[in-house]
């Protein structure tokens, strides 16, 4: 077995995870090889430094951030290409509706009362002699 097939398979090798025949091979390959050895030596201590860590508690809020990203994720997924640009348009035509329609009326009242005025005079006659 070459450095380069042993390396690849080390960290299945420290894990138990290679079985029979291979198991030998790479056991008797770390025995005559001084340099894979070295690392096998490195990989095995920073297994045992990873071991001694204390894990750490999760933040309570992390759950709720969880669960509200998922489910925006969720909601985006779902909604169709146009979905989000028919929302916006419709959210917009309503902001700009609200003053349109006070605009145009408040112009239909002014030209209707200035008519109504115009038309409510009487003509001026000459006085007859």
């Amino acid at each position: 077995m070459t450095c380069t097939e042993t390396k690849r398979l080390l960290s299945l090798y420290l894990d138990g995870a290679v079985h029979g025949r291979l198991m030998g091979q790479i056991g008797d390959h770390l025995a005559a090889c001084d340099s894979c050895s070295q690392e096998y030596a490195l990989l095995c201590q920073v297994q045992r430094s990873v071991a001694l860590l204390r894990r750490r508690k999760a933040p309570p809020e992390l759950t709720l951030r969880l669960q509200v990203a998922l489910s925006q994720e969720a909601a985006r997924a779902r909604r169709p290409v146009w979905g989000g640009l028919s929302v916006r348009l419709r959210n917009s035509a309503q902001s700009f509706m609200w003053p349109a329609t006070a605009g145009v009326l408040s112009a239909v009242i002014f030209f209707g009362l200035l008519i109504a005025q115009r038309c409510s005079h009487r003509p001026l006659h000459a006085a007859r002699a």
